[in-house]
Parts: structure tokens; sequence; C-alpha cells
């Protein structure tokens, strides 16, 4: 065999049986690891049945957002500051509408609904024109009270170092901005309720309209409140 030959096999030696062995015990080993990740995947995150109903409430309990932001465990000031800034934008919103509403409710608007209210109560007309201002001032300033203790919290909040020692009496700030955006979203439905119904209906059916909106009115705050307290069950 000349030099060439010898030369161009040491430069391109042949494939070795024991090499090509391991290749493919490593392939099948990979593909057998693959295999077993797969099958315990969905099991690992599997949690083992609850002993009892208590347990299974204490469990979600202590792993929902509504714990975590009454104690304040595991609280960042970024997750609070969040929350402030959407409650926040929601009753910037609601306040622009008792100053567009407030517009159409002049004397005009009501001697309109006295005349037509004749054939009504006299009760009624006082049910209406106290809901509707209830409702206007209830949502207006619920809405300027929220934005307002919005603005003192980002001035008074403290740094990050001292945050968790003083959200233990910062937290009631927040819980009344949540609790004036829920109130100012009621009164707005509670008006919309009261208004879109005469607006929607002839002067001859005046009176039927506003007994309507009462039964109305009251089954949609029914259906309101078990859709929230469904929707609470679920996600907490």
């Amino acid at each position: 065999m000349s030099h060439a030959k010898i030369a161009d096999i040491e430069d391109h030696p042949l494939p070795n049986d024991h090499d090509n062995r391991d290749d493919e015990n490593e392939e099948q080993d990979s593909k057998n690891k693959k295999t077993t990740i797969t099958r315990l995947t969905p099991n690992k995150f599997k949690r083992k049945p609850f002993e009892s109903y208590q347990a299974y409430w204490n469990y979600r309990w202590e792993h929902s957002n509504i714990r975590k932001f009454y104690l304040g465990e595991g609280l960042s000031s970024k997750e609070v500051d969040d929350v402030v800034n959407a409650l926040s934008l929601v009753n910037a919103l609601i306040l622009t509408i008792p100053f567009g509403v407030i517009m159409s409710l002049g004397s005009d608007y009501w001697d309109w609904v006295a005349i037509n209210i004749v054939k009504c109560d006299y009760q009624s007309y006082r049910y209406a024109y106290t809901i509707a201002m209830r409702c206007l001032y209830g949502g207006a300033y619920s809405s300027m009270t929220c934005i307002i203790l919005s603005v003192l919290y980002y001035i008074l909040r403290p740094d990050n170092d001292y945050f968790d020692e003083w959200y233990t009496r910062g937290k009631w700030p927040i819980l009344a901005i949540a609790s004036g955006t829920i109130t100012s979203i009621v009164c707005m439905l509670t008006l919309f309720g009261l208004l879109g119904g005469w607006y929607t209906s002839s002067t001859d059916d005046f009176c039927n309209t506003l007994e309507n909106n009462k039964t109305s009115y009251q089954l949609a705050v029914v259906i309101l409140v078990v859709i929230s307290a469904l929707s609470i069950l679920m996600m907490v």
C-alpha cells in the first residue's frame, strides 16, 4: 500500500462500530428521558386531595391576593401603585359622567317631568328627583374623594425600605379608594336605570315606565351582586 493511501486513511479513519453504538445509546437515552419527563410533568403539579372543605378554603386563602393585600405579606410597592393607578383612572372616567349629565337636568327638564308625572302620584316625582340627585352627588363626590386619596397616596407613600411597616396603616386609605370606586359605579348604574327608561319611552307611558324601572333596577342589582360574588369566589 502506498504512502499516499496510508496518509489518506489516517486523515479519514473508518467509522468505529463502538462509537456508533455509543451514539445510538445516547440518542435512545435522550428519547427515554424526554418520554419520562413528558409522563411525569402532568402529575408534577397535581395537588393531593384535601382532607376537608375547611382545608381547601384555608389553602385558597393562603394563596389569595385578597390575603396578600390585606396582610401585606410579600407585597411590593409596585403592585400597590398599579392598583391605585388603575382605580384612579376608573374614577377619572366616572367623574366625566355627572358633569355631562347635570347639564341636561336643568329647570326645563324638571318642568317637563312635573308636567308628565301629574298622572302619577306625588311620591313618584319625589322618588325620581331624590334618586337622580343622590346618584349625581354620590357618584361625583365619591370619585373626587378617591382621586384626592390617590394623589395623597403618591405624595405620602414612603420608600420601599419603610413600605412594609407603613402598609399596616396605609392599606385603609387604599381600601377606601376601592370602596369609593364601587360606590361611584353603582350610582352611575342607578342613574342610568332611572333616566334611560324615561328617554326611551313616550309621555303616555311615563308612569308605567317609572314603575318598571324600579323592578328592573332591583333585578339588575341582584344580578350584579350575584355575578360579583361568584366572580370573587372563583378568582380568590
